[in-house]
């Protein structure tokens, strides 16, 4: 929470990404620490630490640019909702 750290849904643990705020102009560089959001709408969550950086606290959600290093492969789309296994009903065994 106190810490410079972000999550994402694809990019590796340990990757540093810049995050820019369209609305003020302000940049915070943060280490990507978890998996996440899981709002459609949303590209990256930030700790508390990084929005009073970028000045967003309480705003809830911000426009933001996320700049990933060179280094990292395009980052791909979120994997499709996966369904849930369906369940099997066995039939009782003839005796």
């Amino acid at each position: 929470m106190n810490a410079f750290t972000a999550a994402h849904r694809t990019l590796p643990f340990g990757t540093v990404v810049r995050v820019h705020s369209l609305v003020n102009g302000r940049d915070v560089d943060l280490r990507i620490t978890d998996r996440g959001p899981f709002s459609r709408n949303r590209i990256i969550d930030v700790s508390r630490a990084a929005a009073a950086e970028l000045g967003m606290l309480g705003l809830g959600f911000k426009e933001v640019v996320v700049l990933v290093p060179e280094s990292i492969p395009a980052v791909a789309a979120p994997p499709a909702a996966t369904k849930r296994p369906r369940t099997v009903r066995r039939l009782p065994s003839p005796r």
